[in-house]
């Protein structure tokens, strides 16, 4: 794998690592050491989003990298602003059944005004992303198929290790449950 071609996976690994830590910080106002199990989760993800946005030839990898960042930055802040409405964390049942938000589309503007500051952090990595893209920093090309096994590979024992730690936590402190 070219060095260059190295940022992209770090991107969207620190990408995830980044929104949790926001999302940490804003809604949860503590940490744990069980954030450790958020960055193992977060390894993973971005490698797959990773692999994903480099299936094409070149330039063409620029349209998956800025949908799977914006998809990201999307799902963060709606879950920021679920937050701040419910006082709850967003599942998937209101994800898909998320029609009824127009009626709420006054207090949601009023939680972002509120919160723009907390937008504007969640954003910042779309805004890195732009400027280095700018500055023609991103590399865009595709890496070979050995180097995408291998992040593949990576990305499973990452995610089993992930997933067999899990064992040994307080499951009172995981948001999801």
């Amino acid at each position: 794998m070219k060095k260059n071609n190295l940022f992209l996976l770090l991107f969207f690994i620190f990408l995830f690592i980044y929104e949790e830590l926001i999302f940490h910080i804003f809604v949860f106002k503590n940490f744990t050491m069980n954030f450790l199990y958020v960055i193992l989760f977060s390894i993973p993800v971005g490698g797959i989003f990773y692999i994903l946005s480099n299936l094409f030839k070149n330039k063409l990898n620029r349209i998956p990298t800025y949908f799977f960042t914006g998809l990201t930055l999307f799902l963060f802040i709606a879950n920021f602003i679920y937050n701040k409405v419910y006082i709850s964390i967003i599942s998937i049942y209101s994800l898909l059944n998320g029609n009824q938000v127009l009626g709420f589309l006054n207090h949601i503007l009023k939680i972002a005004k509120e919160n723009w500051y907390v937008l504007v952090l969640m954003l910042l990595p779309l805004i890195v992303l732009i400027v280095l893209d700018v500055l023609k920093k991103v590399n865009y090309e595709r890496t070979s198929p050995l180097a995408k096994v291998s992040v593949l590979l990576g990305v499973v024992l990452i995610q089993l290790l992930a997933l067999t730690g899990i064992k040994f936590i307080d499951t009172d402190e995981i948001y999801s449950n």
